[in-house]
């Protein structure tokens, strides 16, 4: 279920100048096949959370994943930019999957086992951004860039026939009315530790991103590779998030929530300032780019799976509004700076905007980190006192 989500967001990324040219329209507009689809998952994600707290996971889940089909085959057969903008809309219910596995860990284990069964979940999934834009690059060269919706399509169809057959219900005490769960998010606005947990994430996966926003034309345009090759690049960052998801799953029990999501943080701002000292120095080259974006991988695998955990954790009983609400915002960022990163480069400016955009959001993301670290001292230095 996580890992449809990520397949549905990057299989096509590098068909991106290939859809350009063959819808004929500029990059930037047909870049917002992946900002819209953002913006669009955004919002899904607002909404299935309240829906799965009333009416249960599983039925929430195959309506998504029913949409899902629908959106796929809409991309199929569109002939024009503004078609393919209406199914990838409709494919952003893929979401659901991803939202709501997060709450299903949540309804079976308690708050530190989350943050490690994220962890491990999130490794597994991200064998399909990995191997995503490879496979893309293939189906690119070899059947052209309505291959890679196909796949989709396939992927979706199967996934809701896995959903029917083997997914159970975990959400067994049900709210009695989905009025109240959409003003669970009137509760939530006002949980500030809840807000920093999200802060964290939203701009931590700021710098993923910018990234897709941005690479598709880094790699075709300043280093002119092909496809496939850019494919391979892609999975340097999807490498690196499986390692930090997997010292996730290992150590977040160990060490804590709001400790790894400090040391992710900080892994993705020595990313970001590798890759920019590199280019000043000279070093222009592709792996001046994508290999630093290994440290940012393993910096998001190791800040999203905690600052998940932690942020539905502040209200488990409604764990599916939460992380529809830190989904949201999640995306939402990410869709403007998929958006910014696309628009701001150019040949003439190089690289440097994007790796501005990705270097500031890294900061933001320790900032808010550090902000978390001491609200958690100061609850259990609270909790300890209380109990003296």
């Amino acid at each position: 279920m996580a890992g449809t989500a990520a397949l549905c967001m990057n299989i096509f990324l590098p068909s991106l100048p290939s859809i350009a040219e063959g819808l004929d329209t500029p990059y930037s507009v047909a870049q917002l096949i992946l900002s819209l689809f953002l913006a669009a998952t955004a919002v899904v994600q607002l909404i299935v959370g309240p829906f799965s707290d009333r009416y249960g996971r599983r039925v929430t889940v195959l309506w998504c994943y029913a949409a899902f089909i629908v959106g796929s085959l809409i991309c199929v057969f569109a002939t024009t930019i503004e078609v393919l903008l209406v199914g990838r809309v409709t494919q952003a219910f893929a979401a659901g999957g991803f939202v709501l596995s997060r709450a299903i860990i949540r309804d079976t284990h308690d708050r530190e086992r989350s943050a490690s069964i994220i962890g491990y979940v999130t490794m597994a999934m991200t064998i399909v951004p990995m191997f995503g834009p490879v496979l893309g690059g293939y189906l690119q060269v070899t059947f052209g860039w309505q291959s890679s919706f196909v796949a989709l399509l396939v992927v979706s169809a199967c996934m809701f026939a896995l959903v029917w057959f083997d997914l159970g219900e975990t959400n067994h005490n049900p709210s009695d009315s989905l009025k109240r769960q959409f003003k669970h998010y009137g509760e939530l606005i006002h949980e500030k530790t809840l807000w920093c947990y999200i802060a964290v994430a939203s701009f931590g996966s700021g710098m993923f991103f910018a990234f897709l926003g941005g690479a598709p034309f880094v790699g075709e345009k300043l280093f002119g590779l092909r496809p496939t090759e850019i494919g391979y690049y892609f999975t340097l960052i999807g490498f690196g998030y499986m390692v930090g998801n997997f010292l996730s799953g290992r150590y977040s029990v160990r060490f804590g929530v709001e400790n790894l999501m400090l040391t992710g943080s900080i892994a993705g701002l020595i990313g970001a300032v590798i890759s920019l000292l590199l280019f000043t120095l000279g070093v222009f080259h592709p792996f001046s780019f994508f290999m630093p974006m290994f440290l940012i991988g393993i910096g998001n695998g190791l800040t999203l799976p905690n600052a998940m955990a932690g942020a539905i954790s502040v209200r488990p009983d409604v764990a599916g509004s939460a992380s529809g609400l830190m989904g949201f915002c999640q995306v939402t960022g990410g869709a403007i700076l998929s958006w910014v990163a696309s628009n701001y480069l150019s040949v003439e400016t190089g690289i440097y905007p994007l790796l501005g955009i990705m270097g500031l959001t890294a900061a933001i993301s320790v900032l808010f980190a550090i902000i978390v670290l001491q609200l958690s001292r100061t609850i259990s230095a609270d909790t300890a006192s209380e109990h003296r």
